[in-house]
């Protein structure tokens, strides 16, 4: 399989319902030139190569639905193991599989440039923009909410919370001084 790189528009602040059907046009689109393998598209767009990154994108998102039939040949037995990589192909990926419980999620990173803290940040993030998006599905992109609750609080109260006792027979100049 080839990946297909894939371009959003954000710039008319589409609501989610509206992107989807943007991305579902530019994925039909895409699928047109699915058997263009990658590197020849990297040769024809002249990117310049780097072993530290990959030359057109450095996310990945990966959506597993189509079902896995399992694979059954005569005298001989199968099973699936996970493996981890040891270096990710990109700086972050997101694999998600359909199930019968529902989608779950694989999250692979550069270590070199995310704390596993961070990525812990992002699955929350992630969660709460998914919450938002199956309550409202027309909210506007830039309106969906990342921040849980707790990080809300605390970056615009907990964190916001300024206040000092100063004198107030004097000024700044006097304080200052």
């Amino acid at each position: 399989m080839n990946t297909l790189v894939l371009r959003s528009n954000f710039k008319d602040n589409p609501s989610f319902t509206e992107l989807l059907h943007q991305l579902r046009q530019t994925s039909l689109d895409a699928y047109a030139y699915q058997d263009l393998p990658f590197e020849q598209l990297v040769e024809v767009l002249q990117r310049e190569r780097s072993l530290s990154y990959s030359p057109i994108f450095q996310v990945l998102f990966a959506l597993q639905n189509a079902p896995m039939e399992p694979l059954e040949l005569p005298g001989v037995s199968f099973n699936w193991l996970q493996m981890e990589s040891a270096k990710a192909k990109f700086d972050l990926t997101l694999s998600m599989e359909e199930t019968e419980k529902g989608l779950i999620g694989y999250w692979e990173y550069n270590r070199d440039l995310f704390e596993p803290a961070t990525i812990r940040r992002a699955i929350g993030h992630f969660q709460t923009l998914l919450e938002a998006i199956a309550t409202n599905p027309k909210t506007r992109v830039s309106e969906l909410p990342l921040l849980t609750a707790a990080e809300r609080h605390q970056l615009l109260i907990d964190w916001n919370n300024t206040t000092t006792t100063y004198p107030q027979n004097q000024c700044i100049h006097q304080l200052t001084g």
